[in-house]
């Protein structure tokens, strides 16, 4: 299950419009509609607080890792993906996301 698919499966089990569900969330009924689309996926600290205000855990929220879940929403915040995750991660995901981490910082220190 993509982040999507478990947005609109969560809005639906409310009762719940896209434009409901976007006022409650605070953001505009086009975004819920991309994202249970699948043509856009929050940035981590966006699935975390749209988990706080729903009452889910980010795992429901973020769906499958192996079908664009939490594994797509962390990809470009890999340290915010640390803290807020690293109960749930394996330690092989930990090791990955310490050399993405590392990887990242020697990019910036020599680009090109």
């Amino acid at each position: 299950m993509t982040f999507g698919e478990s947005l609109r499966q969560i809005r639906e089990e409310r009762g719940m419009t896209q434009e409901q569900l976007a006022e409650f969330l605070g953001t505009t009924k086009q975004v819920i509609s991309r994202y249970e689309t699948g043509q856009r996926v929050p940035k981590l600290t966006v699935a975390q607080e749209y988990a706080r205000r729903l009452g889910v855990t980010l795992d429901r929220i973020a769906g499958d890792p192996g079908a664009q879940g939490l594994e797509e929403l962390i990809r470009d915040e890999p340290f915010a993906a640390y803290d807020c995750c690293k109960e749930h991660l394996t330690r092989t995901d930990k090791e990955d996301i310490v050399r993405l981490i590392r990887l990242r910082a020697e990019l910036n220190r020599n680009p090109g």
